[in-house]
């Protein structure tokens, strides 16, 4: 689970912006949404976040923010030589020559002396402007009592505890791109602890990279309902479930690959994805990463999680998340949206706005930091009434 995110000097993001997500310890839970993200935790954070704003406000750039970070720490090392991170700093005079600062506090599933619990971990990236070269990068984790600290990079020089293994004297220090994570360097290299974080990085999901949302690959989802039964049993089930006015999908190899037939009631031909509407299409493409993201206890990351599905079916989908019953893993769903209808089936401690200010800056805060906010309070009424800021200004 994620628990603590901070954005400076990234695309909309100019000044530091710090998203905590802990949830204070008299804030009642009725419906036990709120999960303790690892058995030694007191913290609480919601299984539940979404990311609410006007166009443009710098939701997406929050989601990128996230997913750079876990790119960059799984395969950095994998980009070309002199290749530089597609990173923009907020593009005004003073902020162009800054660097960006990225963080993330979150739990992982870690094998840390084959005790095989979940861990939790602090990351720090400073990249200098238009990401051309990694200033300083640091690890820390608590697998115990305190908080250690793994390796601190700053420039060329890496000092490692003895936790992290890996000496002055190795000549993998020599082969560290200045574009590319420690950690994903020595993973190519055998490295033991950063195999285990790439391992525990795999259960993050998300439909977007640092440059925007990854172009659909129809064949890549396919393959991970062909190689898993039950994640496509669980489709088939979702989709009669949902009633979309499909009774069956088939997976049929054709000279293209294997491909997705939608079998429609009514109808006596088998349908291609092609002719499916945006919906389905949609729910086809998520199915995978909620599926996946549930399964192990990961953390789902969707931008524009909305689109084309019917307000109806939204709250289910959350409702996968948010009951520790369909959740007992403690699995994260963190997406962006603009249907505010779904503030009638969020807590204020699920909500989070996005807000450009006066300098065109976004500026990210919490609905559970807004004042005034009662567990009985009509979010929905009250977003569209103005009264928590992060929607159009229609002049």
């Amino acid at each position: 689970m994620i628990r603590k995110i901070t954005v400076e000097n990234f695309f909309s993001i100019g000044e530091r912006q710090e998203l905590d997500l802990s949830i204070a310890e008299n804030a009642t839970d009725l419906e036990e949404r709120f999960a303790l993200p690892n058995e030694c935790s007191t913290v609480r954070i919601p299984r539940v976040i979404a990311l609410f704003g006007a166009n443009a406000s710098g939701k997406t750039n929050v989601i990128k923010a996230l997913s750079f970070m876990q790119i960059f720490i799984s395969s950095s090392f994998l980009w070309p030589q002199g290749e530089e991170n597609v990173l923009l700093p907020f593009l005004n005079e003073k902020m162009k020559g800054k660097s960006t600062l990225l963080s993330m506090e979150f739990d992982l599933d870690f094998d840390f002396l084959g005790q095989g619990k979940r861990v939790p971990f602090q990351y720090e990236l400073e990249i200098c402007s238009f990401g051309k070269k990694i200033l300083r990068e640091t690890l820390k984790y608590r697998p115990e009592k305190r908080m250690r600290r793994l390796f601190e990079r700053s420039g060329d020089d890496i000092k490692a505890s003895s936790d992290f293994n890996f000496p002055k004297s190795d000549p993998v220090r020599g082969k560290i791109r200045e574009n590319a994570s420690v950690i994903s360097t020595l993973a190519q290299f055998n490295h033991k602890f950063s195999q285990d974080l790439l391992v525990a990085f795999g259960v993050f999901f998300s439909n977007v990279n640092f440059l925007g949302k990854y172009k659909f690959d129809l064949a890549a989802v396919t393959k991970v309902y062909d190689e898993s039964l039950v994640c496509f049993e669980d489709l088939k089930k979702n989709i009669l479930r949902f009633d979309l006015g499909i009774s069956d999908i088939n997976l049929e190899k054709t000279s293209v690959g294997i491909r997705p037939k939608f079998v429609h009631e009514g109808l006596d031909t088998q349908m291609d994805w092609e002719f499916e509407s945006q919906g389905t299409q949609n729910f086809y493409r998520h199915h995978s990463m909620l599926w996946g993201s549930l399964k192990t206890g990961g953390v789902a990351i969707i931008d524009e999680f909305d689109n084309d599905i019917h307000p109806i079916l939204l709250p289910e989908l959350l409702r996968k998340f948010q009951d520790p019953e369909l959740n007992p893993l403690n699995a994260q769903l963190i997406f962006s949206c603009h249907n505010a209808s779904l503030l009638e089936h969020l807590t204020k401690e699920e909500v989070v706005f996005t807000d450009k200010n006066e300098k065109g800056m976004t500026e990210i805060y919490r609905l559970a930091d807004v004042q005034g906010v009662r567990r009985d309070t009509n979010l929905y009424a009250k977003y569209l009434m103005g009264a928590f800021g992060a929607i159009p200004d229609i002049a």
